[in-house]
């Protein structure tokens, strides 16, 4: 009976360490992830991202950090911004700054590269 019971509790455990793996998975998929995103959402960026004035600068300069003649735009970490449009077919965002120096002004940026900025809840008092 001793042995029986033994088994139970280490099929109990191995069950609850892999629903536990599978959860803290799940989670950092869901942090980690670039949202899903809709027109009028506010968030503060967890990343700093490249945004331009218009889609075909954006595509010319992806990926290059400097201002090119005002036609891009690094938005820093911790800058809030909102969402003013999604083009769902071609993964960009139009976006609103709203803190920082480029408070107002209005930039394209690839929708994947948005990152939502997370606190721990020690961090939100």
């Amino acid at each position: 009976m001793d042995k029986l019971i033994e088994l139970i509790k280490k099929a109990f455990y191995r069950i609850a360490g892999v629903l536990l793996v599978f959860g803290v998975m799940a989670a950092l998929y869901v942090i980690g992830s670039g949202g899903d995103y809709k027109t009028g959402d506010e968030l503060r960026l967890g990343e700093s991202i490249t945004g331009a004035n218009s889609i075909e600068n954006l595509e010319k300069n992806s990926g290059n950090i400097f201002n090119v003649g005002g036609d891009t735009i690094t938005i820093s970490k911790h800058q809030r911004i909102k969402i003013v449009k999604t083009l769902e077919e071609d993964n960009l965002a139009l976006i609103e700054v709203l803190s920082g120096s480029d408070k107002g002004t209005q930039w394209r940026v690839k929708k994947s590269s948005i990152r939502r900025e997370y606190k721990s809840r020690s961090s939100r008092k």
